[in-house]
């Protein structure tokens, strides 16, 4: 029987999650003979549960991130560290700087076998759900948030509930720990309950002393003082945990994991990414220059849903300009758009993490963004973009053109997002003015007209500013010119000549304006 995993993370940084997460793995042990692995992935600590432990394992995380074969269990037993208790242990490198040569597809690499491993993994993840937090989040059974009975940490825990839940991880996954519990503590569990909408699940007493004398003589806590007030309620808890079959009902969730895409399905016409393979079938039609595709499927109906809703509940025209007003926007539409989906059936369009991130991000594009040319205006590679249709649109990269994957739903997408370019430029495009051309902030050059000008629906035109300009001695490297003609254009700048730059689309009359133009003197 395949093992779980359980993440520990802190609603904020000195909760004594380490504390927890050592004694609950040794806890299980203890209660049920399972020989687990525990994994410090607080690299911001820098190795506390080496002090926890009392070890100084001679390997860890870091050389797991440079082992090249299988995490299987021969393996596992060169690369863990063996606490005299039985515990397998995996400590976090030495510091944080060296923390950051470890790649985190790597750790899911580790994660994803160690259900074949071990019957129980429990992982520190830290107080920062940061890439290798959500990396071991996405392989496991349990997410424990473990906070403490105080006004600040119970703002914090909240914070970072609403994060990991935004982060599309399933609610019922995740359950709370009050550790550091007094009856006398200005915050009640029935509090925290009601501040993070989700109950206690296991309240651990304050008990200073005994946790000072465990970390002075060496030893986890459930090990130097079994009878203690804090080991007695972690080993309760890890008996309800079994007692109830948490992990066995919590692992038939749908679990945010790459092994659980769904079997390859035809992608809609400009899916891409993970999600795309996830999506129904749509309608079958061909691919009709000027032609609008039919946006049927199930993945762009739920959209136009989310959408509609989202429109309902966020008056756009009052929220600000500013940067900071709209990032602020942004991550309340995305609150907005998870809170929608929630109440949605998204089992069979979207079935895996990877498929609602990419959901998210569609309907936060089309709200507030450019929609689909979002990731195209995002790649450096592509210098220009041209929307002939809805549903045509071409780009050009390195110096290549080429049908893009991706399509607008409808002519009313299209024009939705000609008029978000066109508004922020004092410039209007309607009936009356179906055209215009202007630039944007950072300098790209945008052509769009609209019918009835546009027989077959608008049409859009964006050419890239580059973000670093070309020299004279980068069109000799290209074989465009010799350092001959570099020498003699420079001498026609110099001494004010007439010169006449010429040629077709895209054969780089304005690149080579720019380099005529640093051959003008200062003075």
């Amino acid at each position: 029987m395949a093992g779980h995993i359980i993440s520990v993370i802190g609603g904020k940084g000195g909760v004594g999650k380490s504390v927890f997460a050592a004694n609950l793995a040794l806890a299980f042990l203890k209660e049920f003979n399972l020989k687990p692995l525990l994994v410090d992935q607080d690299f911001a600590a820098g190795g506390d549960q080496n002090v926890i432990l009392g070890m100084k394992p001679p390997k860890g995380l870091l050389e797991c991130s440079q082992h090249s074969g299988m995490f299987d269990q021969p393996a596992m037993m060169k690369l863990a560290a063996q606490h005299p208790s039985g515990l397998h242990f995996l400590s976090a490198p030495p510091s944080p700087a060296a923390a950051k040569a470890i790649n985190p597809d790597i750790l899911g690499k580790l994660y994803k076998n160690m259900p074949n491993v071990y019957p129980l993994t429990v992982i520190d993840c830290g107080s920062t759900l940061d890439a290798y937090a959500i990396k071991a989040m996405e392989f496991s059974t349990l997410i424990l948030l473990v906070t403490n009975p105080d006004i600040l940490v119970m703002h914090q825990t909240r914070r970072m509930l609403t994060e990991i839940v935004e982060n599309l991880f399933p609610l019922e996954m995740i359950e709370t720990v009050l550790n550091r519990y007094t009856q006398t503590a200005a915050v009640s569990p029935a509090t925290i309950q009601k501040n993070l909408g989700k109950p206690v699940y296991a309240a651990i007493p304050e008990d200073p002393q005994s946790h000072a004398a465990a970390l002075t003589s060496g030893k986890p806590l459930v090990l130097a003082a079994p009878s203690a007030t804090s080991s007695r309620a972690i080993h309760e808890m890890v008996r309800k945990m079994q007692q109830t079959q948490l992990l066995t009902k919590l692992s038939a969730l749908k679990k945010p994991s790459r092994a659980q895409l769904a079997a390859a399905k035809a992608p809609v016409a400009g899916a891409a990414g993970a999600a795309g393979g996830a999506r129904e079938k749509e309608v079958d039609a061909p691919r009709i220059p000027g032609g609008v595709v039919a946006t049927t499927d199930p993945w762009s109906a739920l959209k136009l849903r989310v959408h509609k809703e989202l429109v309902e509940k966020i008056d756009f025209k009052k929220e600000g300009n500013s940067g900071a007003a709209t990032k602020a926007l942004r991550e309340k539409c995305r609150a907005a758009v998870v809170d929608i989906l929630n109440s949605e059936d998204t089992n069979t369009v979207a079935p895996t993490r990877d498929d609602l991130q990419q959901l998210v991000k569609e309907i936060l594009d089309e709200a507030l963004g450019f929609g689909p040319l979002e990731d195209l205006l995002a790649d450096d590679a592509v210098t220009e973009i041209m929307v002939n249709s809805a549903s045509q649109i071409y780009i050009e990269k390195g110096g290549k053109p080429g049908l893009a994957k991706t399509v607008f739903s409808s002519n009313q997408q299209l024009m939705n997002v000609i008029e978000r370019i066109v508004m922020p430029l004092g410039r209007r495009i309607d009936e009356k003015s179906p055209y215009v051309d202007a630039r944007l902030p950072d300098g790209s050059r945008v052509h769009a007209i609209i019918p009835p000008l546009a027989i077959r629906g608008p049409t859009l035109t964006i050419r890239k500013f580059p973000k670093s300009r070309k020299t004279w001695q980068d069109l000799v490297a290209y074989g465009s010119i010799t350092n001959e003609i570099a020498d003699f254009l420079r001498l026609c700048i110099e001494s004010r000549l007439n010169i006449v730059v010429s040629g077709g689309t895209g054969s780089g009359k304005t690149t080579l304006l720019n380099v005529l133009s640093a051959f003008i003197p200062a003075t």
